[in-house]
């Protein structure tokens, strides 16, 4: 695969990113912090991430996400449902269920 395809792939995942219930919570685990719902713990490292910095700051980056992904593929992200986009395992996407 080309990088270009891969660099949508990967945006499109993180646009996917579902929104959290609020307030999420955090427990210290040894030296690091991890989520106290499994189901976010579970989640990628990029959706994790847009879960960490909060629905406001993830807007923002999703925002400028679409822009980027508009000027590489050359046309605006689909409408996606968070369940039925491809999740990323060990750096991997694999199909929904």
């Amino acid at each position: 695969a080309h990088f270009n395809d891969r660099l949508v792939e990967v945006i499109d995942h993180l646009l996917a990113a579902p929104p959290p219930a609020q307030p999420v919570e955090l427990v210290r685990v040894r030296a690091y912090w991890q989520f106290r719902d499994p189901a976010l713990e579970a989640m990628s490292a990029g959706h994790k991430l847009m879960v960490r910095i909060g629905p406001a700051q993830a807007e923002r980056v999703k925002v400028k996400l679409r822009a980027l992904r508009e000027a590489v593929a050359g046309m605006p992200a689909p409408a996606v449902d968070a369940a039925d986009a491809p999740q990323l395992v060990d750096d991997e996407l694999t199909p929904p269920g």
